[in-house]
């Protein structure tokens, strides 16, 4: 599952623990995988199966659609928004990638980009997201990385090409998640 729950074991106070980092200028992402959607034993699964109007009794989860705009709705106010209230600033969109089957040739991802994108300028918000290279015109919405690398020196040796290449198509910033650098039009910083 997803896991929009946090263990209360190491967060105790999760209000605390952000503001302390916001008053230190701290900007705080939370790292999402959605693919398999909300869980029954997720903390907001109730809120997200009353607004959509989904019955709880068998436990069954709420498989994620990023094509589904009652879903996306849900999404966003049940799930992401308290959580931005909290303290969190912005999203790192770890989906892993793939054609949605309810729309030929369109990839989740770049779907789940753009919302997060559209849904990230409310209130005069900055928008701001990382994420995972979702094709062509992705780069319209995130800061990019690189994924998960395979730990060895020929993954290593590979980045630059792949920073020039990302730079080439269009993704002006680039995380290697590997290096833990941020890249600009190929060069590191």
């Amino acid at each position: 599952m997803a896991d929009f729950t946090r263990d209360p074991a190491l967060f105790p106070d999760p209000d605390a623990f952000l503001a302390a980092l916001n008053a230190r200028g701290v900007k705080v992402p939370l790292n999402l995988h959605p693919a398999d959607g909300v869980g029954s034993s997720e903390e907001r699964s109730a809120g997200m199966a009353l607004a959509l109007g989904r019955d709880r009794s068998r436990g069954d989860p709420i498989p994620f659609d990023p094509t589904d705009r009652d879903f996306l709705r849900a999404y966003f106010d049940v799930l992401l928004h308290p959580l931005e209230e909290q303290g969190v600033d912005f999203w790192w969109i770890n989906w892993q990638p793939g054609p949605y089957p309810r729309l030929s040739g369109v990839d989740s991802l770049w779907l789940l980009d753009h919302h997060h994108f559209v849904n990230a300028v409310r209130d005069g918000r900055r928008p701001l997201i990382l994420s995972r290279y979702a094709g062509p015109g992705s780069h319209r919405y995130p800061v990019g990385f690189s994924g998960d690398p395979v730990i060895s020196w020929a993954s290593l040796a590979f980045q630059p090409e792949f920073t020039a290449t990302a730079a080439n198509i269009g993704y002006g910033w680039r995380a290697t998640t590997s290096e833990a650098t941020f890249s600009k039009g190929g060069a590191t910083r």
